[in-house]
């Protein structure tokens, strides 16, 4: 009788860790996606601005972070702690580069500079009245326009 008591309490606490073993995945997986979600949320913060200036750490980590949820979405869930904590990992370190040359007085990246020269206000305001559909036209065609007219 004793025995079977002890085997039945063996087969429980089999099973109840068995449980508690398969709910590890998914726990992990989610707490280290909102490690990432609010690690990647410090990057975009306004005295932060990494998407500007350290644009390529901020994008790996948007993209370490969409691929954390899809692989949680297909419930491979180790792979998904994998890919958030490489996204908070990058986060971190966009918010510390972005930190340092926003204070150092550091030149901005290719990136920021682009994005930068396609929002300065003499360009909104081109964008605002409409491009012309000669404006459409490539301009090696332009050329051919232009040699036409002599």
């Amino acid at each position: 009788m004793v025995a079977q008591r002890k085997r039945r309490w063996f087969w429980g606490l089999g099973l109840l860790a068995l449980f508690g073993l398969t709910a590890c995945g998914p726990i992990t997986a989610s707490t280290k996606l909102g490690a990432a979600s609010e690690a990647i949320q410090a990057a975009q913060a306004k005295d932060v601005q990494a998407w500007k200036w350290a644009c390529f750490d901020y994008y790996a980590a948007l993209l370490y972070m969409k691929k954390a949820r899809e692989e949680q979405g297909f419930s491979d869930f180790e792979a998904a702690a994998d890919f958030a904590a490489k996204a908070v990992k990058h986060a971190k370190e966009a918010t510390k580069l972005a930190r340092i040359r926003r204070n150092s007085g550091y030149r901005l990246p290719t990136c920021a500079q682009q994005w930068e020269m396609a929002t300065r206000a003499k360009y909104k305001t081109f964008y605002k009245k409409g491009v012309r559909l000669r404006d459409k036209i490539g301009w090696h065609n332009r050329i051919d326009e232009i040699q036409k007219k002599r």
